[in-house]
């Protein structure tokens, strides 16, 4: 697989290779953590994009929580300049076990939360953003990699990315899990290797879940020749 897509800003390219190269903090290691993905649709008061950018784009926010349902309402209070709609979580237990008594359902036809998260969250937010900074800047009108300041909170929200609409389902939700299966090989699993650390159930769910045959050929190569 090729994990960094061609068309992306030469910049955007290098910086990912060098997010790539990074060994993963032990701290990222103490807490299991998610994705979210919510579709940002301004409000009314708030709404300053022009009848011709309403048409053509809409605003993605992707970011990393450990309790992600209660991050939903801590945004709803921060900024109101836009109505968070929940896309999906990741990992779901739609690809895990569908059946937990423990998972979370919740609003607007998101995918259920599964009862636990992974480790080495931060890193594979980082490289989601990443990568979702270049798709924003050829997405965008300004055809750039830089940040607005919000009009109604005064912060620049460094996690939101203008994108043509319909992007979630081509765009967004295969990149996030495209990198959710370069961190279940690369990262996890040579730690597994080398430190003869055994997987857990969640973690053997999520790899049959989302990596391709061929890597988890090699996978199982590596770790018992």
């Amino acid at each position: 697989m090729e994990w960094i897509n061609e068309e992306l800003p030469e910049l955007v390219k290098i910086s990912i290779k060098t997010e790539m190269s990074k060994i993963p903090k032990e701290s990222d290691s103490q807490q299991l953590g998610y994705l979210y993905c919510h579709e940002m649709r301004p409000t009314n008061e708030a709404n300053t994009t022009t009848a011709e950018e309403e048409e053509e784009l809409t605003w993605i926010k992707v970011g990393r929580s450990i309790r992600p349902v209660a991050r939903l309402s801590e945004w709803r209070t921060q900024c109101k300049s836009k109505d968070p709609i929940v896309r999906a979580f990741f990992p779901s237990s739609s690809t895990i076990d569908s059946s937990s008594e423990n998972d979370t359902s919740y609003i607007n036809g998101a995918q259920t939360v599964c009862s636990n998260g992974i480790k080495y969250h931060r890193k594979w937010e980082r490289l989601v953003l990443l990568e979702l900074s270049g798709w924003a800047s050829i997405h965008s009108h300004s055809g750039t990699l830089s940040k607005i300041v919000c009009p109604d909170c005064k912060k620049i929200h460094t996690e939101i990315f203008q994108l043509r609409k319909g992007s979630y389902e081509v765009l967004v939700k295969p990149l996030i899990e495209k990198w959710m299966e370069w961190f279940l090989v690369v990262v996890v699993v040579v730690t597994i290797k080398w430190t003869h650390m055994k997987t857990d159930p969640i973690f053997t769910s999520l790899l049959l879940s989302y990596i391709s045959p061929h890597l988890l050929l090699l996978l199982l190569l590596f770790i018992y020749v």
